[in-house]
Order: structure tokens, then C-alpha cells, then sequence
């Protein structure tokens, strides 16, 4: 769930870098076993993730 979060709000902001920089920032859920380095690592590698590009097909937005 708390993937999904993350990479929603990358969805929806549409910046990689500014999406990394909020979850870094972020105190993190409790019992939560990933490190902030963690969960970027994630976002990146959906980044370039097939389903990230079907997502933005689905909600309209364009690649490239």
C-alpha cells in the first residue's frame, strides 16, 4: 500500500525528482521496514516500469 502511494503522487506530479524529494521527507509509516533510500529506489525502478506507462496511457498522459 504504501508503494502505491508513492508512486500515485509520481503519477500525478509527473516529476521524478520532486517525487523522490516528498518521500524522503516523509516520517514514514509505523512498522514500515523501508528505508527512504529504499522507497526511491522503488519509485525510480517504476519510473521505468511498464506499468507506469500504461498507467499514464490510462489517465491520459502522454509519453514523450
Amino acid at each position: 500500500m504504501e508503494l502505491t502511494c508513492y508512486r500515485v503522487g509520481f503519477l500525478l506530479c509527473g516529476d521524478l525528482p520532486t517525487a523522490a524529494l516528498m518521500v524522503s521527507q516523509e516520517s514514514g509509516l509505523l512498522g514500515s521496514t523501508m528505508t527512504p533510500k529504499d522507497k526511491i529506489k522503488e519509485l525510480v525502478l517504476y519510473s521505468i516500469s511498464e506499468d507506469y506507462f500504461e498507467a499514464r496511457r490510462a489517465v491520459g498522459i502522454q509519453v514523450g
